[in-house]
């Protein structure tokens, strides 16, 4: 594009040319909002999906109120149009197009905290303090286990190490490892006179946003054996059009039964599934958004499906009327067998998660 040279003077073209990036912003932003999906973004443009406080400096050095509300409404309005478009995907596009585009997931992510400091709940950290929840009951239970060794004289595994594995699927940064995993926290290792428990949270998401992470398409499956963890959560992740995959993934992992380390009897398992996700995706297609039931069809049908994979729902908590939290459990009956039957019942498609212009 060849510039139109203004014979002006000097300080009327630095006045023209201060102008200029005022125009090009507009333009820029009307493009982006008619934009049916972020592959219409060009990787030229920077920094698009950040907050006005994460972008560098010198993206910001020397614009005008103006020009900041525009670069505001413009990352705005790509965060969108990002979000959309992974909300319609398969997770093997949107890893093809992170692949492609590295830098899309870091600032998917940081629009993603942006709108996340509005809101009134932090789902990751429900899930942080269920999963302490839940090591502190471990620890209890190697307690009793310690008393009934010192009351039978028994000294078999006394000095056993425990582990408690926490797989998280979906991770985004890797919060709850860095909350939880020994490796990344020492005070989250606790011990007590039955030994030491060490915690791991194995991390997956389609971009290594750090050392915590592993990269992978948890649909077509993780590098981790079967009936390995203690807890697997699925934390907004349930983002693909093909979530049902990931479930699946997810209930491989669950350990069948526990182990009693004097007896060697196989117990009932205590491993569990945590998901948390937006209400609004398990409202009814016919049913207005200030409408919606307790219960809806596609929730009753998002239970049954997991049910026929088997688990089981143990709890239901709704998070001030923004997120849904379900607890399951693998079912008594449960085997590897039942859960790879072709009979299961297919998962409803959930809605998408649009978040508001501002």
């Amino acid at each position: 594009m060849t510039r139109r040279r203004h014979r002006t003077g000097g300080s009327g073209e630095r006045q023209l040319s201060n102008q200029r990036p005022r125009a090009t912003g507009a333009a820029t932003i009307r493009k982006t909002m008619n934009a049916p999906c972020a592959q219409n973004l060009t990787p030229e443009t920077p920094s698009l999906f950040a907050s006005q406080s994460t972008l560098p400096a010198r993206g910001t050095r020397g614009l005008t109120p103006l020009q900041l509300r525009l670069q505001q409404r413009l990352q705005s309005a790509s965060f969108r149009a990002l979000n959309e478009q992974l909300y319609g995907s398969t997770s093997e596009a949107s890893k093809q197009l992170f692949d492609r585009q590295p830098e899309l997931f870091q600032e998917y992510h940081r629009g993603y905290r942006e709108q996340m400091a509005g809101w009134p709940v932090k789902p990751v950290e429900e899930c942080v303090r269920y999963l302490r929840q839940r090591i502190t009951e471990r620890l209890r239970l190697l307690r009793r286990r310690q008393v009934q060794r010192d009351r039978t004289g028994s000294r078999m595994h006394a000095a056993s190490r425990e582990e408690f594995i926490i797989v998280d699927m979906g991770c985004g940064d890797a919060h709850i490892a860095a909350q939880l995993d020994s490796r990344f926290t020492p005070s989250a290792a606790s011990s007590d006179a039955a030994g030491h428990l060490r915690v791991q949270v194995h991390s997956y998401d389609l971009v290594a946003g750090n050392t915590r992470v592993t990269a992978c398409d948890v649909a077509r499956g993780v590098p981790l054996p079967s009936q390995v963890a203690d807890a697997v959560v699925f934390c907004l992740s349930l983002m693909p059009s093909n979530y049902e995959a990931l479930l699946n993934e997810g209930i491989r992992l669950l350990r069948r039964t526990e182990t009693s380390d004097d007896t060697h009897r196989g117990t009932a398992s205590t491993a569990r599934m945590l998901v948390i996700e937006v209400a609004s995706r398990f409202q009814d297609a016919d049913t207005p958004t200030t409408n919606a039931s307790p219960v809806s069809r596609t929730e009753r049908a998002f239970v049954q499906g997991l049910a026929s994979r088997g688990l089981r729902l143990l709890h239901r908590r709704d998070l001030q009327r923004f997120f849904l939290l379900f607890e399951f459990a693998l079912a008594e009956e449960t085997t590897e067998a039942v859960a790879e039957y072709s009979s299961r019942v297919p998962m409803p498609p959930l809605k998408p998660c649009a978040y508001k212009r501002r």
